[in-house]
């Protein structure tokens, strides 16, 4: 079994009010610690963002920017990634059974690689056909901090195709919903998105290091 992992770092952030990947959180930018997670699990880690935005000096080595071409929402960016690294050709050896793609946003603060792996070791125990491994809260799926079979690719080509954009329909729908497994969490705080400056303060609060003053990134 492999792991691909995509990070997905292509939001406007602007209630953020600047790059989101690049905040420096506890003395490192948010993109280089979720890189840093996927490396743990994965031989490939790919993050996409749009040709405005590089990266670079900022990813860890191992991993590679991915150009988001289209800048049409997170389920695109995903959906086309996949069409990319597994191409749905049967016959090609990129498209293996057990391949399947860690999707994380850049903006998770308190992600950790203890569970990521944790997570990890459970996919080998997921029904066949299982095409998705999410968390689940009151609020719906958390998509961008899970696992996507590669047999997924073509479902979500073909709903971007009809026009889909979100992946709580995507995922809700009749042909998909019953090849979805929800992944057992114990903390919240995992999945937490810093979409503004107070998020990320309310969380880390207990956190932050008495170097790292969050004010001083804005």
């Amino acid at each position: 079994m492999t792991v691909t992992t995509v990070i997905l770092a292509g939001g406007m952030s602007r209630r953020m009010g600047q790059d989101k990947a690049r905040l420096v959180v506890l003395e490192f930018p948010l993109v280089m610690q979720i890189c840093r997670v996927g490396l743990s699990v994965s031989n490939r880690v790919y993050v996409v963002a749009g040709s405005d935005r590089d990266y670079s000096d900022i990813m860890p080595s191992g991993c590679e920017q991915m150009i988001d071409r289209v800048l049409e929402g997170p389920l695109v960016a995903l959906s086309d990634a996949m069409i990319n690294l597994f191409p749905h050709n049967q016959n090609n050896p990129k498209f293996l059974k057990d391949d399947w793609v860690l999707a994380l946003a850049c903006d998770l603060p308190n992600l950790s690689m203890v569970a990521v792996e944790a997570w990890v070791e459970q996919l080998s125990t997921l029904p066949d056909k299982t095409i998705a491994y999410l968390p689940k809260s009151d609020e719906g799926w958390e998509p961008l901090c899970g696992f996507y079979h590669v047999s997924a690719g073509p479902l979500l080509e073909q709903f971007v195709a009809l026009g889909g954009r979100s992946f709580q329909r995507w995922l809700a729908q009749e042909s998909v919903a019953p090849l979805v497994q929800e992944l057992e969490w114990s903390d919240r705080h995992l999945f937490l998105n810093c979409n503004t400056m107070s998020d990320l303060e309310g969380t880390l609060t207990n956190k932050l290091s008495p170097t790292n003053n969050l004010t001083n990134n804005l």
